[in-house]
């Protein structure tokens, strides 16, 4: 089992690495004067910016990698889809988040998954209206 694996499989390993590496992250990108691309912390609290300056109830991720965006929104978002090409880390995403009733975790291969969850969503809008 790599260290990757057995820090996003245990909760607590999980939130202390997410701490130590988003802090140093942010610090060190600040200090290099804001360069692109931006740390993810900043990319986190944009989106959960934009989805209260805009009501939104809606998120679709692409690259759930180790679930750092879903875990920093899913009490924002009434809905979010994450979408994980990568079989290990779809199945890494879903066993941590088992228990998070607003998520969908699709595990695909199929790059044009996004055009059918698009659908899927319209069809139970429709449904439930």
């Amino acid at each position: 089992m790599s260290i990757m694996t057995a820090v996003s499989e245990n909760p607590v390993l999980w939130l202390l690495h997410r701490m130590k590496v988003k802090s140093i992250d942010y610090i060190a990108w600040r200090l290099k004067g804001r360069p692109l691309p931006c740390p993810h912390i900043i990319k986190e609290k944009t989106v959960q910016q934009y989805a209260k300056d805009y009501n939104l109830e809606f998120l679709v991720e692409t690259g759930t990698f180790m679930g750092d965006m879903v875990c920093s929104t899913k009490g924002i978002f009434k809905n979010i889809i994450s979408i994980e090409l990568d079989p290990k880390l779809a199945e890494i995403a879903q066993k941590k988040f088992k228990n998070a009733s607003n998520l969908t975790l699709p595990v695909t291969r199929n790059k044009h998954v996004l055009s059918h969850v698009w659908i899927d969503q319209n069809a139970n809008k429709t449904k439930n209206t």
